[in-house]
């Protein structure tokens, strides 16, 4: 299996600190064997604004869409209108034609939680289409199928 191309996108602020944690997630899964990464570093969020003028330059999105998953930190907005500013997420989401947020969640066993809950939560993110902005739904695991018709959700 060749190397899996995946887009780094630290962000601003706290978005520094969680790519560079799940990145170095990622590479320990690459010692262990399991999985090859190639990183794809790319730029985005207020900070680039206020350096740039470009909150979501076109070379972040080609490079995200040439990855085959991006990690996106964290994007901070302005508090008043500033010229020429967009939200990079937003702007990306509806660049990239992208609809959700998606969290897989698998159970581990810790004090106080319910053993054999694995779910995944999907956010809506289409805020400017419909007037349920902000939600989140649950989709439980086994309700879920690959294209071969396996519930192959959690079983890895």
């Amino acid at each position: 299996m060749g190397k899996h191309l995946i887009c780094l996108i630290e962000g601003d602020g706290i978005g520094h600190e969680v790519i560079q944690a799940a990145k170095y997630v990622l590479e320990g899964i690459q010692v262990m064997g399991e999985l090859e990464f190639e990183w794809l570093h790319a730029q985005a969020g207020w900070e680039l604004f206020e350096r740039t003028g470009d909150s979501i330059p076109e070379a972040t999105l080609e490079t995200a869409k040439s990855a085959e998953a991006t990690l996106f930190g964290a994007a901070t907005s302005p508090s008043k209108k500033v010229a020429g500013f967009r939200g990079a997420i937003r702007h990306m989401r509806r660049a990239l034609d992208l609809y959700a947020n998606v969290r897989p969640a698998k159970h581990h066993a810790v004090p106080g939680s319910r053993a054999g809950v694995d779910l995944i939560i999907v956010r809506h993110m289409q805020q400017f289409a419909r007037p349920t902005r902000g939600k989140f739904c649950c989709i439980r695991a086994d309700a879920l199928r690959s294209p071969s018709g396996d519930n192959s959700f959690g079983n890895g």
